[in-house]
């Protein structure tokens, strides 16, 4: 009988404990961003997170990557050949290798985010089933992008 009462002394106790906390959710913070903050655009297409952490996102006129801190933005230059193709950025997409498939407006394209460098992709953009199957083996790995 003493451990009954013992155990609804502890029952009371915990819950007058918890009634003197006030509980709340934590509310989310947004913060928006725009051409002051360094990005380029203010309409983003698609956005993508890759293994680090960083979000890329696609514009309307190219890329660019955050880090919680600072844009990075990627832009078209004809004379460097690894820039990124001149176009909206539809479709970014995250291989199992780290590498991202860029799809835009004027074809798909390879980045290496370590090299910070877009490369042509061998997509047969001819055929839309071949595209399909192909970004379905570059997302399991089956194609090594490096």
């Amino acid at each position: 009988m003493d451990f009954k009462i013992f155990c609804i002394r502890i029952s009371i106790l915990i819950i007058f404990l918890f009634s003197c906390f006030d509980f709340y959710a934590q509310t989310p913070r947004f913060k928006n961003y725009n051409s002051k903050d360094g990005l380029q655009a203010s309409i983003v297409l698609t956005m993508e997170e890759d293994t680090n952490g960083f979000i890329y996102a696609g514009l309307k006129t190219g890329m660019c990557r955050f880090d919680g801190y600072e844009f990075v933005n990627y832009l078209s230059d004809p004379n460097d050949p690894y820039s990124i193709y001149d176009g909206r950025i539809m479709k970014i997409l995250r291989a199992e290798s780290g590498t991202m498939l860029v799809g835009s407006e004027a074809g798909f394209q390879f980045f290496d985010p370590i090299k910070e460098q877009f490369y042509p992709s061998f997509l047969d953009t001819l055929n839309p089933l071949n595209v399909i199957n192909d970004v379905v083996s570059i997302l399991e790995g089956g194609y090594d992008l490096k």
